[in-house]
């Protein structure tokens, strides 16, 4: 769920005890303005759904509110004012309930109410509207309106009752302003009730909580449009008492806005807001020693806005970039997301609203290639009858069955690198052919005169002889079925390819005799630890080396080129060294 606020707001005092304390004119006045903002609003609320559906949001069939009919007119009689709504509305001109039921949401506060009519929401039909199936929860104890706020905090406790406890925010019962009490809801009973501690913080919001045993701690937030706070509060539950914390460590600069997330006995804290300064920094505060320490990241300076998703190692302390990827029609989501077996058990439910989400028409996990010989895939289809899929990747076809076929698009900027080289009268040999990752671009781009494909994957196979031809190159390559080492040609390639993670050297042997006698170029990868990179590069020279005299070749071996792909894992990463074998 994903509220917007908008700023655009208006809080005029008019009156005291029942009664006005301003003009009829002034009323007017005022009214005039607040239709201004009402089309203003429109204005922004049009255009950013006109962003989101231009970046493949679904149209809602849930029709937005009309601002025209739902801004207020004003009528003034006999010294008295009061403020209508077009269409159903309430007398007392707190609220405009078409357009709460049309748009199934509250506005965040534009307008300070007293009192609000929620009687229409049990009855609402399309309140459970592209969601998952959920219970309405009816308040109970204490006035549900303390529950109206933004920029509050809310987490679990980890007691019996799973209580949720709300801090802090903007909005509330009565005049709406900054809040410090403690609410404590119960999800099962819906029992609302406010906790009687001690001590209270300043009333704050956008500032961050985390619970940790029976503790919830309360860091940062802001008091005012720029006081920006960077205290510690811890709510002791069980006593029903907040503390002050005096940190040392590391300066924690004041923020809000920021996330927040309790691992253990630490708190990791990222991100935030402070008047014109946007962090991109992870601090971390051991609320055992109370100690605060600064991760260093690669910052974001926030000059525009990222789509992307990383997710924070705390083991190895790295970031590591998580993002979906297409294939053709089929988003594929990573191996990491909705991993808890509860997501499963609404599979039914949210994997179609996942893929509506995103624009596809199916949706698939990423799972991990298997370390096998073949290297299958494990990729989980979870909306759709099959997974065969036709992907366009610098202007080539690749169709093949993505849950049983491994395609990496981390291995774009290689496929293009292949595609530039000129090899026009060279012949290539790919002992690890697939479905065509870098045959494929040696003949349709590089226009490669022949290419030998070896593969053992059954599956590969055949998407590998669809592919050749529809991208109309099956004249220019044979398939070789089967074990390299046993069906590779020998002494006729220019160059060879050897595309096998984490390493090929179970095939170096293989191609040093499929280079013609006069030599040619090796494109062999591996996964290599950052700090251990020159080391591999000497030892593939001197195994190059140490093959070719065995074979009774006289070549000069060298490194001609080490292309860097991708990180594959903490500091390891995947090279291509292009060795180039000349004849002596």
């Amino acid at each position: 769920m994903v509220a917007i606020r908008c700023s655009i707001r208006l809080e005029v005092p008019l009156g005291q005890l029942g009664s006005l304390v301003v003009s009829p004119e002034y009323v007017r006045y005022l009214v005039q303005i607040a239709n201004d903002k009402m089309e203003a609003n429109k204005k922004r609320t049009d255009g950013f759904l006109a962003l989101l559906q231009s970046k493949g949001l679904p149209e809602s069939t849930t029709k937005m509110p009309d601002m025209n009919t739902a801004c207020a007119t004003q009528s003034v009689k006999g010294g008295s004012a009061s403020t209508r709504y077009s269409g159903d509305y309430r007398d007392d001109g707190l609220f405009c309930k078409n357009a709460l039921r049309e748009s199934n949401c509250l506005d965040d506060g534009e307008v300070a109410c007293s009192e609000v009519d929620r009687s229409h929401v049990s009855e609402s039909s399309d309140i459970h509207n592209c969601s998952l199936e959920v219970a309405l929860l009816k308040i109970v104890d204490k006035p549900v309106e303390k529950l109206f706020l933004w920029g509050q905090s809310a987490c679990v406790l980890n007691n019996r009752e799973k209580q949720v406890l709300i801090f802090g925010g903007f909005g509330g019962l009565g005049r709406h302003a900054r809040r410090n009490y403690t609410l404590a809801l119960d999800a099962q009973s819906g029992l609302l009730r406010e906790m009687d501690a001690k001590g209270l913080p300043t009333p704050r919001l956008g500032h961050s909580a985390a619970v940790i045993g029976t503790n919830m701690y309360v860091i940062g937030g802001r008091t005012g449009p720029s006081q920006v706070l960077n205290d510690v509060w811890v709510l002791q539950t069980t006593e029903s008492r907040w503390s002050q914390l005096e940190c040392t460590g590391d300066s924690f600069n004041p923020r809000h806005r920021h996330a927040a997330v309790a691992v253990g006995s630490n708190i990791y804290v990222f991100g935030g807001l402070s008047n014109e300064v946007i962090y991109s920094s992870m601090t971390v505060l051991n609320t055992e020693t109370l100690h605060w320490s600064e991760i260093p990241v690669e910052g974001h300076d926030g000059e525009k806005a990222l789509s992307d998703l990383y997710s924070f190692d705390i083991t190895t302390q790295q970031w590591k970039i998580e993002r979906w990827e297409h294939l053709g029609d089929i988003v594929v989501l990573p191996k990491t997301s909705f991993r808890d077996p509860l997501w499963d058990s609404m599979g039914d439910e949210l994997w179609p609203l996942v893929a509506k989400s995103l624009g596809a028409q199916r949706l698939a996990r990423q799972g991990r290639i298997l370390p096998t010989g073949t290297r299958d895939s494990t990729l989980e289809l979870l909306v759709g009858d099959n997974g065969w899929v036709t992907h366009h990747e610098n202007g080539i076809l690749y169709s093949f069955d993505a849950t049983k076929c491994m395609f990496s698009s981390g291995n774009r900027s290689e496929k293009l690198r292949m595609a530039r080289l000129y090899c026009e009268n060279e012949t290539v040999v790919d002992l690890f052919a697939g479905i065509g990752y870098f045959v494929l671009p040696f003949l349709v781009k590089a226009n490669a005169k022949f290419v030998y494909a070896c593969e053992w994957n059954p599956h590969a196979l055949a998407a590998l002889k669809h592919n050749i031809h529809a991208n109309s190159v099956a004249d220019r390559c044979v398939i070789l079925e089967g074990d390299n080492r046993l069906t590779a040609p020998q002494g006729v390639a220019d160059r060879v390819c050897l595309g096998l993670l984490p390493s090929s050297e179970c095939s170096w042997a293989t191609a040093v005799r499929a280079l013609r006698a006069v030599g040619g170029v090796l494109h062999i990868h591996g996964n290599v630890n950052d700090s251990e990179e020159n080391s591999w590069l000497d030892y593939v020279v001197q195994s190059i080396q140490s093959i070719s005299e065995s074979e009774g070749l006289s070549w000069d071996i060298s490194i001609e080129h080490v292309e860097r792909i991708k990180w594959y894992g903490p500091h390891i990463r995947h090279l291509v060294a292009d060795v180039r074998c000349k004849q002596l």
